[in-house]
């Protein structure tokens, strides 16, 4: 038993020093840049040991690695390495955010922010703001945001105060100071009139209004009444935030799940506490 407890002993001291020395050759920084991009900093590789050099004058910072290209920053500027390591974008933009489905949105010296294909050829832009929407992009000019295409085609020409989502051939937006839905012919599937959106998921879509947030289906029918802090739809139902608790519905609207202080509730739980939830007609 004494010899088992030194083996543990001198295993774990071994390891503890394995850690320590990794730490000291490749230290990793985690932190959001503004395209909302876990990032890794890492020191660069030295040459003549294939470790890596605290002491090296050159650090690199990477984004995530998207469709086999990552974005990597250089005293200041971005650039865009393969999986080879080769430079196949110069670091000359502010930021460059992950590609998807070849494109990436960079932000440029003067402030605008613009859209580029994997060749570094300018797809949309550049404009004071780009989103990314899923099926598209919004961009913004002048405070008025219109939508385009992945190609940089405008697909209405309607003017907004802003677009939340485009998904599903539908698209969130706000006219003057309320939110409603419309599909790509420029028609009103759901009025502005909600006070704001969360997501849109098949047929339902999280509303507030007022100060209380809600599930409506496109007919602009209440699923899941607005008696929530928050609401939004997912694949198999419904998710509400309710006084720092997370309650889960089905598309029927029962009660299926309530996630509190970060744990499920057993399913005893759930259907006791659903029955209570029915009776004070918070999933009418």
């Amino acid at each position: 038993m004494k010899i088992y407890k030194s083996f543990l002993i001198v295993s774990l001291a071994f390891f503890l020093l394995s850690v320590k020395r990794a730490g000291a050759i490749g230290k990793f920084v985690k932190c959001e840049d503004m395209f909302g991009v876990k990032e890794e900093t890492k020191l660069k590789p030295n040459g003549k040991t294939g470790g890596f050099n605290k002491k090296a004058e050159s650090v690199e910072h990477r984004s995530i690695v998207s469709e086999g290209l990552v974005a990597v920053e250089k005293k200041g500027k971005w650039g865009v390495r393969n999986l080879k390591g080769e430079l196949v974008i110069n670091f000359k933009y502010r930021e460059i955010s992950p590609f998807k489905r070849g494109k990436a949105i960079v932000l440029l010296d003067n402030g605008n922010y613009a859209v580029i294909n994997r060749e570094d050829k300018f797809i949309i832009g550049p404009f004071d703001y780009i989103k990314y929407l899923e099926e598209g992009f919004a961009v913004k000019k002048d405070g008025k945001w219109r939508l385009m295409d992945l190609e940089g085609n405008y697909i209405t020409e309607n003017k907004f105060a802003d677009i939340s989502f485009f998904r599903e051939g539908k698209i969130g937006v706000k006219v003057g100071d309320w939110w409603g839905v419309m599909n790509l012919k420029g028609k009103y599937i759901i009025e502005p009139k909600l006070n704001a959106i969360s997501s849109l998921n098949g047929e339902f879509i999280g509303v507030k209004v007022g100060d209380w947030w809600g599930v409506m289906n496109l007919e602009g029918n209440f699923v899941i009444a607005p008696k929530y802090n928050y609401a939004f739809p997912f694949n198999e139902g419904f998710k509400v935030l309710l006084d720092g608790e997370w309650l889960v519905f089905d598309k029927v609207g029962n009660l299926v799940r309530v996630v509190r202080n970060g744990s499920w509730i057993s399913n005893k739980t759930s259907q006791f506490i659903n029955r209570i939830y029915r009776t004070l007609g918070f999933n009418q």
